[in-house]
């Protein structure tokens, strides 16, 4: 039950995570190469009542248009339809725009919660950001090599800031080291 055949740690790592509360919340990301792996992950997820699921899109071919990995994303949240759902996007991945990925997209997947950006595409993260609901949860990461963007962000946002009616939490700047 995992992306990786010959490893089913992953799952009963999650598990034990959530059964021994060490975490103030558990996200699985379910995010496979293979449609019907992210499925059986995301039912995995649903079944330990994780807080919610987390999707990459497949990278060994890349999706053709924003219509399409929208698809993707669907078929796998309609494994587990009431858990909150996130998509971690990168456009080196995909080669989609974020926010035309974004368009409609709570149509499709009524659990959909938010998305986790990676790239320095700022631009695209500020549309997104201007474009979406205020419940949505939208994590803006970057790599410590990419931390001057950050700076590049403020300044992409601050052009937004008329038009944003921004709820505390809505946005989140996320370093990894």
């Amino acid at each position: 039950m995992s992306c990786n055949k010959h490893s089913n740690w992953t799952p009963n790592i999650v598990y034990m995570w959530q059964l021994l509360s060490l975490l103030e919340q558990v996200i699985e990301h379910v995010g496979c190469m293979s449609l019907k792996d992210s499925q059986e992950l995301a039912r995995h997820a649903d079944e330990i009542r994780a807080d919610g699921i987390a999707v990459i899109s497949p990278s060994f071919i890349k999706p053709a248009t924003a219509d399409t990995l929208r698809m993707f994303l669907q078929e796998v949240a309609s494994a587990a339809p009431v858990v909150p759902f996130y998509y971690y996007h990168i456009p080196a991945v995909t080669g989609v725009n974020c926010e035309d990925v974004l368009e409609g997209i709570e149509k499709q997947i009524p659990s959909f919660q938010g998305l986790k950006f990676s790239g320095s595409a700022l631009m695209d993260f500020g549309q997104c950001v201007s474009n979406s609901p205020s419940h949505w949860s939208l994590l803006y990461v970057t790599p410590i090599s990419q931390h001057t963007f950050f700076s590049s962000l403020s300044v992409c946002l601050s052009q937004y800031e008329d038009n944003l009616s921004l709820e505390e939490g809505h946005v989140r700047y996320v370093m990894f080291i």
